[in-house]
């Protein structure tokens, strides 16, 4: 799964949960909301070390 799918499905989570009215639901949507942009942060670090080096990881394989 790459980076951008993993989010995505974070995010696709994030929407399903706001369409139930419990009190886990809700709780769940809130931590994956605090998850998300930690998440962002850590793809787009090595992101960022893969251009300064002239590579690119999503060309190094898959970790499914």
């Amino acid at each position: 799964m790459t980076p951008n799918e993993f989010e995505y499905l974070i995010r696709k989570t994030i929407v399903y949960l706001d369409f139930h009215d419990d009190d886990t639901a809700k709780s769940l949507a809130a931590d994956w909301r605090r998850v998300l942009p930690r998440v962002r942060t850590l793809t787009a670090k090595p992101l960022e070390r893969d251009r300064e080096s002239g590579t690119n990881a999503t060309q190094q394989g898959d970790d499914d």
